[in-house]
């Protein structure tokens, strides 16, 4: 099975309350060429866990995030592009009890099908600038960036954790 043939790394960031985890992704295209695709993992003051731009939903991953002891309460896509979102419905379908968020303006190339055909499930909520969904533990900041061609439009959902004093970003930099 080639979800299962992926290598998950877990490192502690912060206070056994924040992780990151990081996998090797593809590009695909015979040209065998990887790249590492981060999320983020934060256990909440609810003792659930939030998980930020979810890496492809392994055995090994999940196994992984089984290891934290505490159930996932938040699933969040934290970007529009391709090799974030990939993996966001087979991780939501893992975690069927989670609440799901995503920043607007999903698409898709070559033909720009609405989010639930592709595979986004119904239950997403979309963020916007003035979400405030769990206040005290971040601050959310919503960046849009300009048209790019026709359907194209690059937004990021940045996060601050309050407690770590961390900035989480998916491909931003400031």
């Amino acid at each position: 099975h080639e979800l299962e043939r992926r290598t998950v790394r877990r490192g502690p960031f912060f206070n056994g309350k924040v992780w990151l985890f990081e996998q090797a992704q593809g590009i695909g295209l015979g040209l065998n060429v990887f790249v590492n695709v981060r999320m983020v993992v934060v256990k909440l003051a609810s003792g659930g866990l939030w998980i930020y731009n979810p890496i492809a939903p392994t055995g090994e991953c999940l196994q992984l995030l089984r290891e934290l002891g505490a159930p996932v309460e938040a699933i969040v896509l934290g970007t529009t592009l391709y090799e974030h979102k990939i993996f966001f419905p087979s991780f939501a379908r893992s975690f069927p009890q989670a609440s799901l968020y995503a920043v607007p303006s999903q698409w898709a190339f070559p033909l720009d099908l609405p989010p639930f055909m592709l595979g986004f499930p119904l239950r997403t909520q979309w963020l916007r600038r003035d979400s405030d969904l769990w206040p005290g533990e971040f601050e959310l900041e919503l960046c849009v960036g300009g048209q790019l061609g026709a359907n194209y439009r690059y937004v990021e959902a940045t996060f601050f954790h309050c407690e770590s004093r961390s900035l989480i970003v998916t491909d931003i930099v400031a």
